[in-house]
């Protein structure tokens, strides 16, 4: 408000007067930010790409480029816009950008406007900002991923044995990377630390291992895919699927073991430097412990683990050397 001094029967009398009609410099401040808000962002899964599209109206400035934000919850505040992950920064006239996560989850997406060196966090519910999130599941890695990886440590040829599912894809000319550690190997960045123990060609689904680095040690498994037309394996990780969640424990040379019947058909199926006519074998899971350090050779062993599987617990196949 304006004020004017009216003299009035020889007073001055200070009287408010009505501003015109044109906005405070406050409002105007609005207005102004207003401009620079994008509207009608949408955030959609593309199931055949492993990538999640969002889309919005450009404002009219074209002179513009825009943020694109992604966080775990709705990016409503500045404060958690600030928080999230920049993803790119794009020109106007696009109004599409493409994010592909690292890692699988429920994701919200925010789009600001960078103008002149100052960015506008406007955010508005549905306009700028989603307010729903985008499950985003890595189904095509997925397909693309070894199955049913086990490992057995044959203590008496002192190898981890490996057997997998090859991927239920039907991608061709792809490689196995076989990865170990003495620690889980269930993502990106532990892979990258690591060198695979062994690469193998497609049609290939096991492998003996026996260059362990320590005797008396736990180890995790872990084997990827890599096809022609990527430079890197395709990392996905699912448990039990394509790492191992539980360790295989590598110890000293002995002489017979009884295994569990989950290792069997591991050690059934691997016929590397073994004899599948030796004595028939399996196990009882009770008697998973090792029966070990025997002294006997080998022709009277096959007799002993005879005697096992008289009496309930059978010894494997396959696990002895050719004599």
């Amino acid at each position: 408000m304006e004020e004017l001094n009216i003299e009035n029967a020889g007073t001055v009398q200070r009287v408010a007067v009505p501003e015109n009609s044109q906005a405070s410099p406050k409002s105007q401040d609005a207005e102004e930010n207003l401009k620079y808000t994008v509207t009608l962002i949408e955030a959609v899964r593309l199931k055949d790409k492993d990538a999640v599209e969002i889309t919005w109206m450009d404002v009219d400035d074209v002179s513009v480029s825009y943020n694109i934000y992604r966080h775990t919850e709705a990016i409503s505040t500045a404060e958690i816009c600030s928080a999230g992950k920049m993803l790119g920064t794009i020109k106007a006239g696009i109004q599409k950008f493409t994010d592909i996560p690292d890692q699988e989850g429920n994701f919200y997406y925010a789009v600001t406007v960078l103008s002149r060196g100052t960015e506008y966090k406007n955010l508005i519910y549905e306009q700028s900002y989603t307010s729903a999130p985008v499950r985003f599941m890595q189904e095509t890695k997925k397909l693309s991923m070894v199955r049913n990886l086990k490992g057995v440590f044959n203590k008496w040829l002192s190898a981890v044995y490996l057997r997998w599912d090859p991927p239920e894809t039907g991608a061709e000319n792809y490689k196995y990377f076989v990865y170990r550690h003495t620690a889980l190997i269930d993502a990106e960045k532990t892979v990258r630390n690591l060198k695979p123990v062994e690469i193998l060609e497609m049609g290939n689904e096991k492998y003996r291992d026996t260059s362990f680095e320590a005797i008396d040690q736990d180890y995790y498994y872990c084997v990827l895919i890599k096809t022609a037309k990527n430079m890197d394996p395709d990392m996905a990780f699912e448990k039990d699927q394509n790492f191992t969640a539980a360790p295989v424990h590598v110890e000293k040379k002995g002489n017979l073991t009884v295994y569990s019947d989950q290792e069997i058909p591991v050690l059934k199926d691997m016929s590397l430097d073994t004899d599948d006519t030796a004595a028939p074998l399996s196990t009882n899971t009770e008697t998973s412990a090792v029966l070990s350090e025997s002294p006997a050779p080998l022709k009277k062993i096959i007799p002993y683990a005879e005697n096992l599987r008289m009496s309930g617990l059978y010894a494997c196949s396959g696990i002895f050397p050719k004599m």
